[in-house]
Parts: C-alpha cells; sequence; structure tokens
C-alpha cells in the first residue's frame, strides 16, 4: 500500500488507456481516496480497485487479465509496465520516466514485492539497490550518489535495521556509522571529510551547511539531545527577543539573533522559520530556500516518527515546543495533558479540540528525551 501512496503524492501522475492489452488508470477523488481502472484493448472496463485516503485497498471488482498491464503518462508514453495472473501481481515489473529511461524494476510474488528493487537515476545509473522479502526489508540496503559513489550502505532485519548503517560523503570517506540491534539504535560515531573523528551533531550540520540534500533530519535533532547545549525546558528569552525585533521591523537584528541561536541550536524550529521571514523581507531568494528545505526536513522529521494514534505510535519530539508547532500546523488545540509511562517511554497523552469542527480527539506524542533530561538534571540538582 505504502508504493501506492508514494506513487499517488509523489508523483501524482494520470494516465491514459488504449496502448496496451490491460491499461491501468487511476482515478483520484476530491476527499483524496481513488478508484483504479482496468480497460482491455478496446476501453472497457474490466476491473476496478478502490483506495481510501490512507491507499488502502477498500474494494475490488471484476477480473484482471494475466498477461502485461501498462499505466501511461498523459502524453501517452508509458509509465509502468507489470505483470498479472490469477487477478494478481506476478512476476517483473518496471517503472519509467517521462523521458523514457528507467526508474525502478523490481518483482512481485503473489502480490507482492519479492526480491532485489533497483531505482535509477534518469541517466541510467544506479540509485538504490535492496532485497525486499514479501514487501518487508531484508539484508543489505545500498544507496549512491549521481557519480556513483556510495552514499548509504545498511542492513536491515524483518523490516527494520539491525546491524550497521553508514553514510559516506560524495568524495567516498564515510560520514557517519551507527549500529541498530533489532530495530533499537545502540550508538553511533562520525568523522569529518579529513576521516577525523568528530561529534555526530557537528558532522551532520556541517553536511547541511555544506548543501548536502541527504542529511537524516531525525538523526539530527535526535544527535543533539546528546550534546552540552541540549535543554528541552530552556526560558525561550532569544527567541522573544527575535520575536519582538521582527515585529519592530529590525530585520537585521532578527537576523543576527537567529542565527545566534543556530550557532547553538540548529534544530531551532522558530530560528529556521524568522530566518525565511526575514530573507522574505529583504528578498533574498536563495537565503530564503535554504532555510525553507531545512524548515521542513526537520518538520517532515517529526511529523513522520509516528502517526500519534496510539501510545506505541506516538510522534517523537526532543522539545515541547516541536509538539506545540506541530499541533499549531493541524490546526489543533490542546484541552488536558496526561503523563503515561508504556514500555518505559514516557508517552504524553493530549486530548485535542480542532479549532474549526470542535472535535475532540487524542494524540499522542513520545517526550522520553525531554523527560529523561528533567530526571537526569534533577539528580544532579539534588547532589
Amino acid at each position: 500500500m505504502k508504493k501506492l501512496a508514494a506513487v499517488l503524492i509523489l508523483l501524482n501522475l494520470f494516465i491514459i488507456s488504449g496502448f496496451a492489452d490491460t491499461t491501468r488508470k487511476v482515478v483520484e477523488k476530491e476527499d483524496g481516496s481513488a478508484d483504479v481502472l482496468y480497460t482491455d484493448k478496446d476501453g472497457k472496463e474490466v476491473a476496478k480497485e478502490q483506495y481510501d485516503t490512507k491507499a488502502a485497498l477498500t474494494g475490488k471488482t471484476g477480473s484482471i487479465p494475466d498477461g502485461l498491464v501498462k499505466e501511461y503518462f498523459e502524453d501517452g508514453k508509458t509509465m509502468s509496465e507489470t505483470n498479472y495472473k490469477n487477478n494478481i501481481k506476478e512476476g517483473p515489473a518496471k517503472y519509467f520516466y517521462k523521458s523514457g529511461k528507467v526508474f525502478s524494476e523490481f518483482t512481485y510474488k503473489n502480490d507482492k514485492t519479492d526480491g532485489v528493487v533497483k531505482t535509477y537515476y534518469e541517466n541510467g545509473k544506479i540509485n538504490t539497490e535492496r532485497t525486499i522479502k514479501e514487501n518487508i526489508p531484508q539484508g543489505e540496503s545500498k544507496m549512491y550518489y549521481e557519480n556513483g559513489n556510495l552514499r548509504i550502505l545498511g542492513t536491515w532485519k524483518d523490516g527494520s535495521r539491525d546491524g550497521f548503517y553508514r553514510e559516506y560523503y560524495e568524495t567516498g570517506k564515510m560520514s557517519n556509522e551507527e549500529i541498530y540491534k533489532d530495530g533499537v539504535f545502540v550508538e553511533a560515531k562520525a568523522f569529518d571529510e579529513k576521516g577525523n573523528s568528530t561529534p555526530v551533531y557537528n558532522c551532520l550540520v556541517k553536511r547541511i551547511e555544506n548543501k548536502d540534500k541527504y542529511v537524516d533530519f531525525m538523526r539530527l535533532r535526535y544527535s543533539f539531545t546528546e550534546t552540552p547545549a541540549y535543554n528541552p525546558y530552556g526560558d525561550g528569552k532569544e527567541q522573544k527577543e527575535m520575536k519582538k525585533a521582527f515585529i519592530d521591523e529590525k530585520y537585521e537584528e532578527t537576523l543576527k539573533i537567529a542565527k545566534g541561536i543556530l550557532e547553538k541550536k540548529y534544530v531551532d524550529l522558530e530560528a529556521h522559520y524568522y530566518c525565511i521571514m526575514v530573507y522574505e523581507k529583504l528578498k533574498k531568494e536563495e537565503e530564503k530556500s535554504a532555510h525553507e528545505e531545512i524548515l521542513k526536513g526537520l518538520f517532515d522529521s517529526i511529523y513522520y516518527s509516528g502517526d500519534g494514534m496510539t501510545p506505541e505510535t506516538a510522534i517523537v519530539v526532543i522539545e515541547a515546543k516541536e509538539e506545540q508547532m506541530l499541533l499549531d500546523m493541524m490546526g489543533l488545540k490542546a484541552d488536558k495533558q496526561n503523563i503515561l509511562k508504556v514500555k518505559e517511554e514516557d508517552i504524553d497523552e493530549i486530548e485535542i479540540k480542532n479549532k474549526e469542527t470542535k472535535e475532540v480527539k487524542k494524540i499522542y506524542f513520545n517526550v522520553t528525551k525531554p523527560m529523561k533530561w528533567m530526571r537526569d538534571n534533577l539528580k544532579k540538582d539534588k547532589k
């Protein structure tokens, strides 16, 4: 289902019929759900699948003929080729760029991705190579830069990282290495471009400043919690001064304060936000875009860390400010709050009210890191 969601959301492609014995066409609806129509060479519908807003299959009618099923871009060029047998995906499959170059190739077995999955840059060079068994990542996974050098090398077990996970600079030297056991992070180490040992956080910040577009922002945030500068319950004095300077239209002063904050705390959402606002006022598009990319990376690393629907799938935050900004972004208001202990994790259970509909529901945030910081510092104070 995740593969369908990625195709629908990231590519946003519409396809047309009439170019193969069986053609597949995605019809998106206003509510975010979709119908997938299968037609024969005469344009007659032979099967239909229905998917909800989360790309989960909710219904299926008709029967998809055995053989090759194609999808097409609006200009008539082939977007994908998939083999079917007994009404399910079976055998090799390919997706294409609009240029006709292969984007990805893999194999279905009993309607599930099974085997080696490869993706390519449009110039034909390999981008990623990994092994999937029944839709679940297993074994070694590789990702490459466009120049052919290795970018990421890691190992997976039953869908979770297990063993080493290594990232490399484009020059070929190792940037950082992380160790996992059954999906649980164990330790990490990092290196500068000369091969000297450096804190993971410093390494990742340097890569962002060097316009490295492949940085893991979740790891950046987590590594910041391991630095002496981490304080999830700070007084926010500088942030208040930054906001006041911007309101007073003192843009250079706002920028100076924001940069000072980022020197100590590169993961500060507000500081990046005010940099964007200032650069927009100063009409400096390149600088504005750089901070927009960083802010998006930080927000995405929070938003996609969990769905927040249960304590076990809580959204992971490293400070209360992240929690509040995410709620604001989703148009939600916290009414009640309760800290739970779930499998040694600290979970913030919040009853929220939609600002428009007034609907009340619960959302969960994993606040283990800030709570641990607070407990550790209380112990220090007692000593």
